[in-house]
């Protein structure tokens, strides 16, 4: 599958049992705006939240990361493309501006002082072990 090998700062990560991301399924017409967000029932420490993207027959990207303190990390993507809210430690969303391809969105969050760890893997990270929920958004064409 997909998890592919784990990253030694995967002992920061929140069990998928305490992350919720709604919706689980979105459908949506192909170039509209498609929001997910994502929660947790950890405590305030757990304030850095991550996406990830996957398209059919592609490995598992970082879109970015974010934090209620700092401006997101981007990377390799565009903040116009995938607009980003963080205000509070437990929740934050994401949205896919004029969707174009069918794929999963995943969320995760880590803990306060694995910062110094997880920016190290903000370009090329390899997926967590513990993975999140996941969103699908499926594309309707008219």
């Amino acid at each position: 599958g997909f998890l592919g090998r784990v990253p030694w700062f995967s002992v920061c990560l929140v069990e998928g049992s305490e992350v919720t991301q709604i919706p689980t399924i979105l459908w949506g017409l192909k170039d509209s705006d498609s929001q997910m967000n994502c929660s947790h029932t950890k405590g305030l420490s757990y304030f850095q939240m991550y996406w990830y993207r996957q398209l059919p027959g592609e490995g598992m990207k970082q879109v970015v990361y974010t934090s209620t303190y700092n401006r997101p990390d981007y990377g390799d993507f565009s903040e116009d493309k995938y607009p980003t809210i963080k205000t509070t430690a437990k929740s934050g969303s994401f949205t896919v501006k004029k969707v174009e391809d069918t794929g999963l969105y995943y969320c995760a969050v880590s803990k306060a002082q694995c910062i110094s760890y997880t920016l190290h893997y903000t370009q090329n990270p390899s997926p967590p072990s513990t993975l999140h929920q996941r969103l699908s958004i499926m594309l309707t064409r008219y």
